[in-house]
């Protein structure tokens, strides 16, 4: 992640809850892409979307 930190929503996009926190080095294994945005589950099983903008490798 290229960021300390990123909020993991409930959507693909910032008007979704925020449904966790995720930090630079923590894992988030990719599920899906849409619209400029990542689904992902965090290593503590919660799923959610993250901007692609604030991951490596896009």
């Amino acid at each position: 992640m290229k960021a300390k930190t990123a909020n993991v929503r409930s959507g693909p996009g910032t008007q979704h809850k925020k449904v966790a926190t995720i930090h630079k080095y923590d894992l988030f294994q990719t599920l899906d892409k849409q619209n400029g945005w990542v689904k992902g589950k965090t290593s503590e099983g919660q799923v959610g979307w993250i901007s692609k903008k604030l991951l490596w490798g896009w």
